[in-house]
């Protein structure tokens, strides 16, 4: 990239965006880079990164707030290289669960810098898409709603579907992630 931007605040995502948009330069904001190709010229532009500079959480009951460059704690997702901000864009899953089945809202920013918060039916997620597949919005948290559970059962759940995925997708390997979209009912092989 010809510049890399490590923002830590809302605001100093904000005030990037503007300033970008105004001076008409070219960016795009990744998370950790999980599932980015980049082409051998780089990137010509700017490249803003939110992972993990922007990573806080907390909770609230069974309501967890985290910001868009964390990923931790949901079952199925145990082990899917990426961030939370990856995870919405493209409604991650596995072993049967995906994103719009856990979260309550997401907090997103557009180009002017303006703040909006959707909700799971606004994100209009679908297979491996959301509205963030189609639109120029940043995300900058989330609101998941997660439930109660027995923590042996959750950490065993958690165990089998990383051992799972360690066996058929080694990560000391290098890899370029997922090539292939699954087709309903079937896998991609």
């Amino acid at each position: 990239a010809d510049i890399l931007v490590k923002p830590r605040t809302e605001e100093q995502i904000a005030k990037v965006v503007k300033l970008l948009k105004e001076e008409n330069v070219p960016y795009i904001v990744i998370g950790n880079g999980s599932n980015l190709l980049v082409k051998d010229g780089g990137v010509r532009g700017v490249v803003i990164e939110i992972s993990d500079n922007f990573n806080d959480f907390n909770i609230d009951g069974n309501i967890v707030n985290i910001q868009s460059g964390e990923l931790k704690g949901f079952e199925f997702a145990a082990g899917i290289p990426g961030t939370l901000g990856g995870a919405l864009a493209m409604n991650a899953g596995a072993y049967g669960g995906e994103m719009k089945d856990i979260v309550k809202s997401v907090r997103l920013m557009d180009t002017d810098g303006n703040i909006l918060d959707f909700t799971n039916e606004q994100m209009e997620f679908s297979y491996r898409r959301s509205i963030l597949s189609r639109t120029d919005y940043i995300v900058l948290s989330a609101q998941i709603e997660l439930e109660n559970g027995s923590y042996d059962e959750i950490k065993a759940t958690m165990a089998d579907f990383t051992q799972r995925r360690v066996t058929k997708q080694p990560l000391s390997l290098p890899s370029a992630g997922s090539t292939f979209k699954r087709p309903e009912g079937h896998f991609a092989a």
